[in-house]
């Protein structure tokens, strides 16, 4: 997509310039389909959620206000918000059992917690299955904010000033709330596994 002003960018989408609003999507949805995956654990969910989200944007760009924050962010908070939701009307239960690799404890003391890699070796691929079932449900018992920044810290890879910008919050409170997040995430881990 050539690159364009945000202000010409959302002038081309409110004229409903479909080729830009592809190019647009083309640039934004894995980005987008990664944080959905960080809440839903599902692809078929995620892409779900992403698709909901650009078409919330096509039918709603002419209420566009050139004072929200950028479109980008503005998409991200979409994700998170719908992600939420679905997660909320699709509440899974499944019983799950091992979760030792999901956590590591470094030399300082703190915890970080595992994503799990997907694995070619069928066994290590269903133990995989299972750890990231743990920790889909460790993250879904999270507050709300620390859910959402550690997701979009962890599965984005965001900065914290690009977290900051997305959750409308200080750098400083990210930081804090994403620790918080860690924290809470070792306390669910363990009491998942008695």
């Amino acid at each position: 997509m050539e690159q364009m002003s945000e202000q010409i960018l959302i002038d081309r989408l409110k004229a409903k310039d479909q080729r830009v609003f592809q190019d647009f999507v083309n640039q934004h949805k894995d980005k987008l389909f990664r944080v959905a995956m960080g809440f839903v654990h599902d692809s078929f969910l995620a892409e779900d959620i992403v698709q909901e989200v650009f078409i919330k944007l096509w039918q709603n760009i002419d209420s566009w206000q050139e004072d929200r924050a950028q479109l980008s962010t503005w998409l991200y908070r979409v994700t998170v918000n719908h992600s939420l939701n679905k997660l909320r009307d699709t509440k899974n239960t499944r019983q799950l059992s091992s979760i030792n690799e999901l956590m590591r404890t470094n030399d300082d003391g703190s915890v970080e917690i595992q994503v799990p890699d997907k694995a070619t070796d069928p066994h290590a691929a269903l133990e995989n299955k299972e750890l990231a079932e743990v920790l889909r449900k460790a993250i879904s018992a999270l507050p709300r904010k620390q859910r959402i920044a550690f997701v979009l810290s962890k599965y984005q890879k965001m900065s914290s000033r690009e977290i900051a910008e997305v959750m409308e919050l200080s750098v400083s409170n990210v930081g804090v709330i994403v620790h918080r997040a860690k924290k809470n995430l070792q306390k669910q881990i363990l009491k998942l596994m008695k």
